[in-house]
Order: structure tokens, then sequence, then C-alpha cells
């Protein structure tokens, strides 16, 4: 399994030069081959869960319940979250629907739910915040379809990959449509939290096209 997570470490450390190279060649309108990125950090998914394509992970417990977390991914684009909306207990969730909200300062992002059914339990403590953590536990009302569109192990891994390169795009895009933000400390920035030195528009992009979960 150890040679699963070496796979998943993605190369998503965005360097100030690498990023003004990128935007150059797309206003340039140059054919440029892809620029190798700087550093390496660990998107690999989270060991014994399952993924959900709306960035969300889910862990089946003895009870059969769920929990559901953040998977690397988010946590990883979005840095140190401030705190999460969690749905009151009792409550009936349908796959797809908006299951929780990341506050990031004035910004958020609505977690779409990975599978259906009530909520039991919520963790809005900081440990909640904490890659590994859950944040929502499910009594499940259809799991073995719901498990059906999830991901996990090689599978996981390849499909992190391909989030990682959508996302390295995403935020290549939001740079060159944001000039001002080409004001960037020397010597680059952390790709940890990168996602914040966009525009608030580009989160609401990125909710759109990294968190839906369809039915």
């Amino acid at each position: 399994m150890s040679a699963i997570f070496i796979v998943g470490l993605i190369a998503v450390l965005l360097m100030t030069d690498w990023i003004f190279q990128m935007i150059r060649a797309k206003r340039m309108g140059t054919a440029a081959a892809p620029a190798p990125l700087p550093s390496l950090v660990d998107l690999a998914p989270d060991p014994g869960s399952f993924h959900a394509r709306g960035h969300t992970w889910v862990r089946i417990a003895d009870d059969g319940r769920v929990r559901i977390g953040m998977d690397r991914f988010l946590r990883h684009a979005i840095g140190n979250a401030d705190r999460v909306e969690l749905p009151e207990s009792g409550r009936r969730i349908r796959k797809g629907e908006p299951l929780l909200t990341v506050v990031k300062g004035d910004r958020k992002l609505a977690l779409s739910s990975p599978v259906s059914g009530d909520v039991v339990a919520t963790n809005g403590s900081k440990s909640g915040l904490r890659t590994g953590e859950w944040t929502v536990c499910v009594e499940p009302i259809r799991l073995g379809a719901d498990l059906k569109d999830l991901r996990i192990g090689e599978e996981a891994v390849d499909w992190i990959r391909k989030e990682a390169a959508r996302f390295r795009e995403f935020i290549v895009d939001g740079f060159a449509a944001a000039p001002a933000m080409a004001t960037l400390p020397d010597g680059g920035e952390p790709a940890n939290g990168v996602l914040n030195l966009l525009p608030e528009e580009q989160w609401t992009e990125f909710e759109a096209e990294f968190l839906a979960e369809d039915d």
C-alpha cells in the first residue's frame, strides 16, 4: 500500500516564477510545454476511505454508520479553515445536497453529501478541521448504491492526480484573469492555501467545478 501513497505525491507547489511563465505563455498564445512544478505535496487519498467527486471521504464504521470528512486535496487548496457550518442532528440528507460549509475568513465553500442518510452526529470542534478527522456522521439509507460512485485504492490515487492537474490549470487561469494578483512576494507562495490568493469569484468557480456531487 505504501507504493500507492508514494504515487499519490503530486506536484502542486505553485512558485511565483512558474505562475508568471505559464501566464505569459497563455497571453502570448504560445503552445508551451507543461512546466515542471518545483516541489511535491502529499495529496494521497486518506487511507481506508472511499473518496467522492465532491472531495469528501467516507469511512464505514462497525455499526454501519458512515463518517464523512474533507479530503487532503480540499484542505490543501483552502489551507487552514476557520470553522465549518454543520447540519443539525436528525436531518435527512440526500446525496448531492449541501452537507456542510467550510468558512475561511469571509469566504465560504459548500460541500455536497456523498451519501444519503440521516445525520446522527457532528464534529464541530477544532479536531474536525484537521486532516483525517471526520465532520459529519450519517446513518445511510442506500449505502450500497452510493458506494458505486465512490473511489478507493488505486482508482482514488489516479483520480486525485487528475484533479491536481485540473486544479493547476484552474489556478493558472485564475492568476491570468486577475493580473492584480501578480504582486506576490519574492520566493513564491506555499501551495497550502493557494486558493486564498485568488479573488472571491474564483472560490465560486472552484465550488462549481470541484465540489459538486452529482446524484
